[in-house]
């Protein structure tokens, strides 16, 4: 059987659906529905809730970000996003939190891990946080 593409499957045993699978928040299973997830949670929520932890405490890694460097004065430097139409706004307040000596040295420090609410399931679960730690570094 070797060569053969392994199908890949609901997570929830009883399922085996094939189509249509979604990644739980921990992106280590899928399931074709939230009615497999529910009903598979008990036998993954520890799993998953550890996955979650190790992604809170892994190194940032985000480097989407459309940088742009100028040359003032004969000094090159990061100056900031590239102006997409209206992100001169998002713009401006980013260098202003930047700016801001006591909230940049907390994200520098990664300390704004240990305060993320990943329970809030209207919250970002830390990506923004995250995100933004990246983009001053």
């Amino acid at each position: 059987m070797k060569g053969k593409n392994k199908v890949e499957k609901c997570a929830n045993k009883r399922c085996g659906k094939t189509e249509d699978l979604k990644f739980c928040q921990c992106k280590l299973v899928k399931y074709c529905n939230l009615d497999c997830l529910k009903e598979d949670w008990r036998y993954h929520k520890a799993k998953c809730e550890l996955e979650q932890e190790h992604q809170r405490r892994r190194p940032v890694t985000f480097k989407e970000f459309n940088l742009e460097e100028k040359a003032y004065g004969g000094r090159k430097g990061v100056v900031g996003l590239k102006n997409l139409g209206n992100t001169c706004y998002m713009n401006s307040g980013l260098q202003c939190l930047s700016n801001t000596k006591e909230l940049t040295d907390y994200f520098m420090r990664d300390e704004f891990k240990s305060h993320i609410n990943s329970s809030n399931p209207l919250g970002t679960k830390g990506n923004l946080a995250c995100a933004y730690a990246e983009l001053i570094r």
